[in-house]
């Protein structure tokens, strides 16, 4: 809504007396429609529950120069406390950098941007915010203010972090699973510097646990088994998921690690794995068999499906042998203990 008395004052200055009477009257009506135009929009913005921030670009480092009440009431801060500032004050450690640096391009361009970002409430809490920026000109196309529109998300996205867990995790052991692990598996290879060992762990007589004991011990063993491939991957710092029912994967980098040294790391993971674990039902010793298979350079293309195709292949000797046992895969094809 544009409107300009300047430009009717000028107008009327070159007409006869009653025309300027009649226009003069125009001339109240006009700013009387203007002003009740401008009550309604600016009660409109005092109750909105969207947070409403204006900031005045003309002025040193662009600082905020109106808040609604919703803005307040979201972000804990006063009217008081924003006023004169810059709003990079909500911004913590935790807010991202290219979103920074998102909202700094947009503002220099003088365009349009929406972005999600962590803010702080004055609280320290923080909340995620869906953030609307737009430039406001006037008729001659000059930059008279930015409007920012706050709208707290924090649910939808903790909502959607739920969904992406639940979604991408067991949710007995609560690991990583199958699905995951797959589709992080290129850069985990890209991270390991394209030499990455895979150890596939399956525990033996599993179901016979399930059928003696009852599924709920079942459940405590796989839970206390998850427990300790954990703290053994991250002494490794690989990386553990749950693939199947009774099995899991360690994915760790293998870059100047010989064949020995995997058999090593191998039996330090099986060791620890078969310790008693102390169930409802009384102490429960778990049984298992690991293969081992490698990609050792940026040549070796195998998919992950093939690699835990050659790492199950490898257990399947270890089972072969009477469990408890740990096999490599080599280049040749053939499996080694």
């Amino acid at each position: 809504m544009t409107f300009n008395p300047s430009a009717w004052i000028a107008e009327m200055d070159a007409q006869d007396p009653s025309t300027i009477v009649r226009n003069a009257e125009e001339l109240k009506e006009k700013i009387d429609q203007f002003y009740n135009e401008y009550r309604k929009m600016a009660a409109v913005i005092e109750h909105i529950h969207t947070g409403v921030a204006i900031s005045d670009p003309k002025q040193p480092d662009n600082p905020l120069i109106f808040v609604n009440p919703a803005f307040t009431e979201i972000t804990q801060y006063t009217i008081e406390d924003v006023l004169g500032r810059n709003c990079r004050f909500m911004q913590g450690p935790e807010t991202s950098v290219d979103t920074i640096k998102e909202l700094r391009n947009a503002i220099q361009r003088r365009e349009p941007v929406v972005v999600e970002i962590l803010n702080h409430k004055k609280d320290g809490s923080i909340f995620w915010n869906e953030l609307r920026i737009s430039p406001v000109y006037d008729d001659d196309d000059e930059l008279l203010y930015f409007i920012g529109l706050t709208t707290d998300v924090t649910e939808r996205k903790e909502n959607e972090k739920k969904m992406h867990f639940h979604a991408n995790h067991d949710p007995l052991t609560r690991l990583p699973n199958r699905k995951y692990l797959m589709d992080t598996w290129e850069e985990r290879v890209k991270e390991a510097h394209d030499a990455l060992a895979v150890l596939f762990i399956d525990l033996n007589g599993f179901k016979s646990i399930n059928d003696n004991l009852g599924h709920h011990v079942g459940d405590e063993v796989l839970q206390a088994v998850a427990h300790r491939l954990k703290a053994e991957a991250a002494q490794l710092n690989g990386f553990v998921a749950r693939i199947s029912g009774d099995e899991f994967v360690i994915a760790r980098e293998a870059e100047q690690l010989t064949n020995g040294e995997l058999m090593r790391v191998g039996k330090q993971v099986l060791q620890a794995l078969v310790a008693p674990v102390t169930t409802s039902k009384g102490e429960v010793t778990p049984e298992a068999c690991i293969g081992i298979s490698t990609i050792m350079d940026a040549d070796d293309h195998r998919s992950f499906e093939r690699l835990i195709q050659e790492a199950d292949a490898a257990m399947y000797r270890g089972k072969e042998e009477g469990g408890n046992q740990v096999f490599y895969f080599d280049e040749s094809h053939e499996t080694h203990k």
